[in-house]
């Protein structure tokens, strides 16, 4: 519609200029007649409402583009603990001392005592904690693991609980990664702290490890 108008205007510019230049060169009036005078000016006021309009559709003009948008949904993250911790026979002692499952990468796990007394190697079958982790392959992850003073083991009515602490994993905590097929396992150690005269019986207890992407 604009460029319509616009054509329109500029045609009737031309045309009145081709008229008064005819009129001019046939002598039928001169720049001073009121005739001319009042053409010219009509032409001027039209230039002038053509540059302005013009000038406010350049400033309200805009410009559209299209954009995409996208996203990627993934398999959660999972975690099962198959493989339960476990420190395996421990002798009462009149003075007590902490036990800890050493883990190593495998899995395999080395039982240390820090009073000999209480050691009974030939009795239980300690084990370091089994997780498995999936989810995205080749994804990575953080992994969380108790802190001190939040799990302890209960036993018998009337006994002390023992804390569990100093909990390590095969896994950085600052991240691991799940391989192709997506999908990792890691091991969990701790130490347990066996008070003095410990009270026998069996004891147990739970904790949480979380994983989550990065």
């Amino acid at each position: 519609m604009w460029h319509t108008l616009v054509g329109t205007l500029f045609d009737y510019i031309l045309s009145t200029l081709s008229k008064l230049k005819q009129e001019i060169k046939n002598k039928k009036i001169t720049f001073n007649n009121p005739t001319i005078m009042k053409k010219l000016t009509t032409i001027l006021v039209v230039v002038l409402a053509v540059a302005f309009t013009s000038n406010i559709f350049a400033q309200n003009s805009a410009t559209v583009a299209s954009a995409s948008a996208s996203a990627k949904i993934i398999a959660p993250i999972t975690l099962s603990n198959s493989v339960a911790m476990d420190f395996g026979t421990v002798a009462s002692t009149t003075d007590g001392g902490d036990v800890t499952l050493v883990v190593a990468p495998n899995g395999s796990v080395t039982r240390t005592f820090e009073n000999s007394n209480a050691q009974a190697t030939t009795l239980g079958n300690p084990k370091s904690a089994k997780f498995d982790v999936a989810g995205e392959a080749n994804a990575a992850y953080n992994i969380s693991i108790p802190a001190d003073g939040v799990v302890s083991l209960n036993g018998p009515s009337g006994s002390t609980p023992m804390a569990v602490k100093t909990f390590t994993s095969t896994v950085a905590t600052n991240g691991g990664t799940l391989n192709g097929s997506g999908t990792q396992t890691f091991y969990v150690g701790a130490t347990l702290d066996v008070n003095a005269t410990q009270t026998a019986g069996t004891y147990s207890g739970t904790y949480s490890v979380t994983v989550q992407y990065q």
